[in-house]
This record gives structure tokens, C-alpha cells and sequence, in this order.
């Protein structure tokens, strides 16, 4: 055995016995400064994945109002999402992190299958997916009977776009920053079917009337050939939300045969409105997002109503017409990711969705430091929320930067999406990563053209600080 290995297999017999006797955040920086040895491969080797019991929960915040600002709660949920200590991970939009008890649960359920093996896939698995189905349901306020599980939004939304019964110059409106697949699958359908896309655009500014300039952006557009509206709430690049209730409330007035089909790639988990709560007819999203399971999960939801008229992506006639199974046809798929949604419900449900989203904001509003929306927001909860001058610069106030999404909207989350003039998105992230060691997402775009800053709850005030810091410093000096 050679120095090196000699070395590597000491730092992980002392990482299996100290984790056990310390706390994550602490550990990992002791074990960095004690042992020396730092990283392989740019992966830290002190990490939470050795301490079995991470995998425990041990609070329980679901009956309490939390406040955002308690960093010492907050800890103890942070805790259980694993981070590279080396680097602010600020780009969660793209998917989050598992907790630590849902990552645990996910590979005993590889291990079961791959030990049952097709025992499992041929007489086990279609009762514990239902079993998913019913608790995702509960969770989601809706029927299981209108609930299937796809990969991703991509996939959910594009079973319902391909298999619509499109016929020449039907017509359908989009927005303008909608996803780019989702606008890819409609332009197909414009060279395959000879429909119309039309256009709504979203104002990303603030407005005296910023809710009813959306809901006229796209109504206007209504004519007896639309036959589907699409919205995205919230809009991924820039965490803009939709007065999506009132917006499909008035679609129904106008049309109530109008397909309204909602992505929902960032919203499950993140907002408080629960699919069973949209009255819209088809929603596509992603649970490996803010929902924290496994990558390689979707779900689509559409209305009994319109399940027989939609015809599956894959070829399938082993389900009848009405039967949402019929557009989970994927052949061999990999169940765990499937059953590891209990878990991830599970811990998001001991947190509160209501808290989780405070906590999100409040990282937001800090990182921004947004001293307008702190103070607003503390009113609305309650808490005594404060942003110290000293500790973090309002950047909401400075000429030199613009913030792509309107500031005063309550249609919002944890996605922010900001540019400084004279710069480009990329050499901003470009900076951010490589002189403050923050990761974010340049996002290029004919609408939004800016930095995607999106925390998670793996992420601390001292994290929303830092940034805050890095991007002062950035304007200062140009």
C-alpha cells in the first residue's frame, strides 16, 4: 500500500469515528484543519455521509411556526442536506440536494430491488408505487387517480402537448419565458399538426398593476381557435410567480373548454398552492426540485376529464383510454427513485411547507438585503426580521444593478435573477465562482439575461451574507 492510500484509508477511519461524536458543520471543518489532507478529486472526504444518525430526524416543526431568522433551528435542518464544504452552492433551481434519511432510504430501496431482483420487479412493484401514488396524492390534495409518474416536467408536459388533439390553425398561447423545451415541444407541434403559437409577454418590472397587465397579457390574446393556454408559474429563469387562481378564473369565463396546462417544474414544494388546489387541467412537475427526492422523477396531473382525450408519448394498450397509468410507459425504470418520495414528503412535511418558504425568502431578502421587502415580510409573519447596514449593503437600491423579476410581487420564492451593467451574466458567475467561491447560474435569455441566485435550505444567513458581500464588493470596484 502506497503513502497515499496509507493516508486516504487513516482520514476515513478517523471520519467513521469522529462523526459520531460531533456535529456535521463542525466536524468537517476540524477534520479539514486536523488531518490536512483536503479533498480528492474536488469531493471533501469529510462529509455527513458516513454519520448513520443523520439519517434519524430528531425535530419535529410541523405543528410550530418556525422563525426564518432562528439560525440555531435552522442548523439543525441544514444539517441534514450534505454540501461541499469548499464552495457556496447558490444554484438549486436545477435540482436540490436529498436529505440525508431520503438519500439513506433511496439506496436501501437499490439494494432490496437489486437483491429481489426480478422477484421484486415482477410481483412486488406495482403495489409499492401505488402505495407512492395514494401519499403523494394526500399530500398534493388531489386524486390518485389523476396522478402519474414521469421523469421530469420536460417528459410530463410533453405527453401532454404531443398527445393533444391538435387540428390545423388551432391555437395555442404561451409566455414569453416560458421553458425552452416546453417552447421546443410547441414548435414542433406548429411543423407537425399546423397549429398557431401565440405570444403573451410578462412584465418584469414593478407596476401599480402588475397582477392585472399579466392576466390581460394573456386573456387578450384569446380568440375561439385557442384551444390550450400554457403558463408557468414560476418561471424558472427568474422565480417570477403567476396571480395564477385569478388568471385561470378568468380564462374559464371567457372559454371554459380552453385547455390550461400549468408548468409546475418549480413550484410543488415551493409555494404554498397544492396541485389539488390549481383548477387548471394538466400540470407538469418536478420532484426532484424543491420536493428533494431523487433525480429522475416527475409527475403529471390531469383532470379525469381529459385523460381519455390525450394520447400517451409511448405506445400502450395494456391501460384502458381513462386510466392515468397509460402514460407511464417507460419500460424498465428505476423503481427506488419511485419509493424514496415517501421519505422526501416525510421530512419536507416535519418542516412545514410554510416554514420552508419563509426560510427561503428570508435568505433571499438577505442576500438582496432588501430592506423594503425584510420589513414588509415581517409584518406579514410576524417576526422581527431586520437587515443590519453593516452587514449587508441593500443592493435593491443601487443604480448599477437591475433585478429581472418585479420587487414588490408576492408571487415569489426563493428564485432571484439580477444583472450588474457593463457586465455579462457569465463573467459575473465567472467571478462569483472563482474569486468568492460561490456557485451560480449565468442565465442567457432573449428576456432575462442575468445571474440565477437560488438557496436552499442547505444554505445559512452567513451563505445570503457572503453573497451579498461578493456582489457589493464586484460594484464597488467597477
Amino acid at each position: 500500500m502506497d503513502l497515499t492510500s496509507a493516508l486516504l484509508m487513516l482520514k476515513k477511519l478517523c471520519i467513521l469515528y469522529l462523526s459520531r461524536k460531533m456535529n456535521r458543520r463542525l466536524f468537517i471543518k476540524n477534520t479539514s484543519l486536523s488531518i490536512g489532507i483536503g479533498s480528492i478529486s474536488g469531493i471533501s472526504l469529510g462529509n455527513p455521509y458516513n454519520n448513520e444518525e443523520q439519517n434519524e430526524i430528531t425535530w419535529d416543526y410541523s405543528n410550530k411556526v418556525l422563525d426564518p431568522s432562528d439560525e440555531a433551528a435552522w442548523e439543525k435542518i441544514g444539517a441534514y442536506y450534505p454540501r461541499e464544504s469548499t464552495i457556496i452552492n447558490l444554484e438549486n433551481g436545477y435540482f436540490s440536494h436529498q436529505a440525508l434519511p431520503v438519500l439513506a432510504y433511496h439506496q436501501q430501496m437499490e439494494k432490496e430491488i437489486n437483491s429481489k431482483h426480478s422477484i421484486f420487479m415482477r410481483l412486488e412493484q406495482e403495489a409499492r408505487i401505488e402505495s407512492i401514488r395514494d401519499i403523494f396524492a394526500s399530500y398534493q390534495n388531489c386524486k390518485a387517480s389523476t396522478i402519474a409518474f414521469t421523469r421530469n416536467t420536460t417528459e410530463s408536459l410533453n405527453i401532454a402537448i404531443m398527445g393533444f388533439p391538435w387540428t390545423p390553425d388551432d391555437e395555442v398561447i404561451i409566455g414569453n419565458q416560458d421553458y425552452g423545451s416546453m417552447v421546443e415541444a410547441f414548435e414542433q407541434c406548429v411543423k407537425r399538426f399546423a397549429i398557431r403559437i401565440k405570444i403573451a409577454n410578462i412584465p418584469i418590472t414593478d407596476s401599480e398593476h402588475f397582477e392585472s397587465t399579466v392576466m390581460n397579457s394573456y386573456t387578450r390574446l384569446i380568440t375561439p381557435k385557442t384551444r390550450m393556454i400554457h403558463l408557468t408559474h414560476p418561471v424558472n429563469l427568474n422565480g417570477q410567480g403567476l396571480p395564477l387562481l385569478r388568471l385561470i378564473e378568468k380564462i374559464r369565463d371567457i372559454n371554459s373548454n380552453i385547455c390550461i396546462v400549468v408548468d409546475a417544474a418549480h413550484a410543488v414544494s415551493h409555494f404554498p398552492e397544492k396541485i389539488g388546489e390549481i383548477p387548471a387541467d394538466i400540470i407538469g412537475c418536478s420532484l426532484h426540485k424543491w420536493t428533494g427526492n431523487p433525480l429522475g422523477l416527475g409527475c403529471l396531473y390531469m383532470r379525469e376529464n381529459w385523460i381519455p382525450k390525450i394520447w400517451p408519448l409511448m405506445g400502450d394498450i395494456s391501460k384502458s383510454t381513462d386510466d392515468i397509468r397509460k402514460f407511464e410507459h417507460q419500460g424498465t425504470r428505476p423503481i427506488q427513485s419511485i419509493l424514496a418520495l415517501e421519505k422526501a414528503i416525510a421530512f419536507n412535511l416535519k418542516i412545514g411547507l410554510m416554514n420552508r418558504l419563509n426560510r427561503l425568502r428570508y435568505l433571499k431578502y438577505t442576500w438582496q438585503g432588501n430592506q423594503n421587502a425584510m420589513s414588509q415580510f415581517s409584518k406579514n409573519t410576524g417576526f422581527q426580521l431586520e437587515l443590519s447596514g453593516a452587514l449587508a449593503a441593500d443592493l435593491t437600491q443601487s443604480p448599477k444593478i437591475d433585478f429581472l423579476h418585479p420587487l414588490k410581487s408576492n408571487h415569489q420564492g426563493a428564485i432571484s435573477t439580477f444583472c450588474i451593467k457593463g457586465m455579462t451574466p457569465d463573467s459575473i458567475s465567472k467571478i462569483l465562482k472563482d474569486r468568492f467561491k460561490i456557485f451560480t447560474v449565468a442565465i442567457n435569455h432573449p428576456i432575462i439575461n442575468g445571474v440565477r441566485i437560488t438557496p436552499q435550505l442547505s444554505n445559512s444567513k452567513e451563505d445570503a451574507l457572503a453573497m451579498n458581500k461578493a456582489i457589493h464588493t464586484i460594484i464597488s470596484e467597477s
